[in-house]
């Protein structure tokens, strides 16, 4: 399925639960085409995705960002008024010092870094359920300074799931994704108070109306 536009607009592809999406590879002819672009046009394309974009009314708008401190994520901050960010990282030394390149430019650009979400520090056995620790020094969130809001473990029936409906999550995996969901909406309140106190209510439409967004 791709993502189509009228001219004016660019509409996300949603999904059968109404979860709303956009990448660069859902506005390609051929989903394996390469998107050879330098820094200027794919920075171009993330201000497009906030500004062109016909998001609706939203919950929340979540931004994967790559691994880096690269122009694209640069122009994402600029352009995009972020609550906050999670930082998603396995709990290894190596990765350890990469996730501290992005934490250091998200408190440069004043940017709130919310806290740590564990990927894959262990993984729960299909036949009997034991959760096996993959990394043993549980220093993952102390290491990067930063709190931890969940650890998620690698799971067999959801990393094999042809597609993934919140309705067929086990219990635990949907207690974690609220747990991740519950810290962003804590983050997310202070923004909706500040929006909500100025007269005439948010200026921009993003419910971000704060210096972030320069309204």
């Amino acid at each position: 399925e791709r993502a189509e536009g009228d001219g004016e607009k660019v509409f996300p592809v949603v999904n059968g639960e109404g979860i709303k999406l956009l990448s660069i590879n859902l506005l390609s002819e051929n989903e394996d085409d390469p998107i050879i672009w330098r820094g200027p046009m794919l920075a171009g394309a993330i201000r497009q995705f906030w500004t062109d974009c016909d998001w609706g009314e939203l919950d929340f708008l979540i931004v994967d960002f790559p691994p880096s401190t690269s122009d694209v994520t640069l122009t994402a901050y600029q352009t995009i008024p972020l609550a906050g960010v999670f930082i998603v990282a396995t709990p290894q030394d190596y990765v350890s010092m990469i996730v501290r390149k992005s934490i250091h430019m998200a408190e440069a650009l004043k940017t709130p870094v919310l806290g740590v979400v564990e990927n894959m520090r262990s993984l729960i056995c299909p036949k009997c359920g034991e959760e096996i620790e993959l990394f043993d020094d549980g220093k993952g969130a102390d290491r990067l300074g930063l709190p931890l809001v969940v650890s998620l473990p690698w799971r067999k029936e959801v990393a094999q799931a042809a597609s993934i409906r919140w309705d067929d999550l086990p219990d635990a995996v949907k207690a974690d994704a609220l747990k991740i969901a519950a810290a962003a909406e804590k983050a997310q309140a202070p923004v909706r108070e500040t929006c909500e106190a100025k007269e005439g209510g948010c200026e921009c439409g993003s419910q971000s109306c704060c210096d972030t967004c320069g309204s």
